[in-house]
């Protein structure tokens, strides 16, 4: 039996679809429908696909956020000025992504460790840099 969908239900389920993807889940997205008791997303109630939807996109936007602030700091390590617009190029650079907001969860997770341990490289560098320079200091 097939029952016509409305408009807002059809948008949702491609918004589910879009968001399974942009958080590098969509091939999990069978066995999450198994786990909730349906065979397809069109047996979802409208309100358990918001629902779904809002808990994909949230964890994307909390990394997204990460992946920022730790690229700001690493650029702040290395005294280089930048904006948000420098911060997203270096992100989709590091990522192979051409948008920033295409950008799977997955991919910022590691884009993020590895800022984070960019700088403290670089800060454990500029220390032992200091180190040395003072000890040639008080040798002349």
């Amino acid at each position: 039996m097939t029952t016509k969908l409305s408009n807002e239900k059809k948008k949702l389920i491609q918004r589910f679809h879009i968001a399974l993807k942009q958080a590098g889940m969509a091939k999990q997205k069978e066995a999450m429908l198994e786990e909730l008791g349906v065979e397809s997303t069109r047996d979802l109630a409208e309100a358990e696909l918001e629902q779904m939807i809002a808990a994909l996109t949230g964890s994307g936007d909390k990394w997204r956020k990460r992946v920022m602030a730790a690229i700001f700091a690493w650029c702040r390590a290395i005294s280089y000025e930048a904006d948000t617009a420098t911060v997203k190029g270096i992100a989709c650079k590091a990522s192979g992504y051409k948008r920033f907001n295409d950008i799977p969860v997955s991919r910022l997770r590691d884009v993020y460790y590895e800022f984070v341990r960019k700088s403290k490289t670089t800060a454990s560098v500029r220390e032992f840099k200091q180190q040395v320079i003072n000890k040639l200091e008080v040798c002349n």
